[in-house]
């Protein structure tokens, strides 16, 4: 199995254990949604670049990612990403196979033939994972550590609901010390980051709560080299890739609602398969952009380039 080790003490993640590190989230989440493409070092943003880029994925990067382990919590927005992923197995092409197992106890899925990318979905405890039983005070870092401890996983993530909507900064500057103390006591594991949910006005609202948290999550990620899934990027640009502002997690913007826009305007690209695909708060192409990045961001961690014609060791 191939695992990416990492071991990084930062000075930022020693302050902000002391409420001391970032605040303002110094990012501008401008109305062209854009965002940087690429992180320096071992980072990885994984955003709406990442799914226009699906289809570059060479297949023997899949299989490699296949050899990858994740363990992945969340409470029912983080359960898109599941949804998406079983979309594209079961409707797109069975090279997209995932294995998960969900329990309120730890344990990944036996070893498929053919492989697939196996998921451990919950934490000790529950399979509804809040902050408070995955890194939110000493219990359910505990919790996290206990899974952690089994050297089963070379990959942790964690998906917030609607919290970074109303989180203060201490908060926001508290789960990126725990995120990156986790990274630094388990040195062959990664700890995925990720932004909150969209809200319907962070784009054009300099004032927005949720754009000055999510920014803070990225400039976090960017400036210590950690991955983070922008889960509220992907939110914001259809599979054709237009920009759609101040988008709700819904699928509704101020101007109507691109999930449904797009399947009418490209019923080619959206099968009924896709536009009836239950995403939950959400819509079947939500679920789809997610899972794409999923993957192109499993493929990057398994060693992948991002070229299209990059061959397997």
């Amino acid at each position: 199995m191939q695992r990416i080790l990492i071991f990084f003490v930062s000075t930022c993640f020693v302050l902000a254990f002391l409420g001391a590190c970032g605040g303002s989230g110094g990012s501008d989440e401008t109305s062209t949604g854009e965002t940087a493409p690429v992180f320096p070092g071992d980072g990885l943003l994984v955003d709406h670049n990442a799914a226009l880029a699906f289809e570059d994925i060479p297949d023997c990067w899949l299989d490699q990612a296949k050899q990858l382990t994740l363990h992945y919590a969340h409470t029912s927005h983080g359960g898109q990403i599941i949804e998406g992923l079983n979309y594209l197995e079961n409707f797109v092409a069975d090279k997209y196979r995932i294995a998960i197992r969900a329990g309120a106890t730890e344990g990944l899925p036996a070893v498929e033939d053919p492989p697939a990318l196996r998921i451990y979905d919950g934490n000790p405890g529950d399979t509804y994972v809040t902050p408070e039983r995955y890194w939110d005070g000493q219990t359910a870092i505990n919790w996290t550590r206990s899974v952690a401890d089994t050297g089963h996983y070379d990959y942790s993530m964690w998906s917030w609901c609607t919290q970074q909507s109303d989180n203060s900064v201490e908060t926001v500057n508290r789960y990126l010390a725990t995120m990156s103390a986790f990274e630094s006591e388990y040195s062959s594991m990664r700890f995925i980051l990720m932004t909150g949910r969209t809200d319907g006005d962070q784009d054009t609202n300099p004032d927005s709560v949720l754009r000055r948290n999510n920014n803070m999550v990225r400039d976090y990620a960017r400036d210590h080299e950690m991955v983070l899934f922008d889960f509220a990027d992907l939110e914001k640009y259809d599979p054709n890739n237009v920009f759609h502002p101040d988008v709700h997690d819904t699928c509704n913007t101020p101007d109507g609602y691109w999930c449904g826009d797009w399947c009418s305007d490209y019923p080619d690209q959206c099968p009924n398969s896709l536009a009836s695909l239950g995403c939950t708060h959400s819509s079947g192409p939500v679920c789809f952009q997610k899972a794409k990045a999923f993957w192109w961001m499993m493929a990057r961690l398994a060693g992948w380039n991002g070229e299209a014609g990059q061959a397997c060791n």
